[in-house]
């Protein structure tokens, strides 16, 4: 059985599921309208590279804020207007480096 984050409002265990293909998603952050934004766990090339993806969880929506082209990225907070801040890979530079910001469903550059 995967792995899930959970978020618990009201004293209420939430349930916030997986991306599509994930293995074990990871609550990060919650703003005050109770948006989320963490990262879900991939297996790639077999099962040899685990790999996160992050994701914003808002209004019962796993959205998946995508890797900039490349298969890594991970979010680590969120503010009141529901930007998203966090790393992702590009098909450049595999390594992890840089800083982005997103939002409900696209990446700003």
């Amino acid at each position: 059985m995967p792995l899930r984050a959970d978020s618990c409002r009201s004293s209420l265990i939430v349930d916030l599921g997986h991306l599509p293909g994930g293995l074990a998603s990871n609550a990060k952050a919650i703003n005050q309208s109770g948006q989320i934004a963490g990262s879900d766990i991939f297996s790639y090339q077999n099962g040899a590279i685990f790999a996160p993806r992050a994701f914003l969880y808002d209004d019962g929506q796993l959205v998946d804020l995508g890797a900039l082209g490349g298969v890594v990225s991970a979010a680590f907070g969120i503010n009141v207007h529901g930007h998203v801040v966090g790393r992702a890979s590009i098909e450049s530079d595999p390594f992890f480096r840089l800083m982005h910001f997103y939002t409900t469903a696209r990446c700003m550059t």
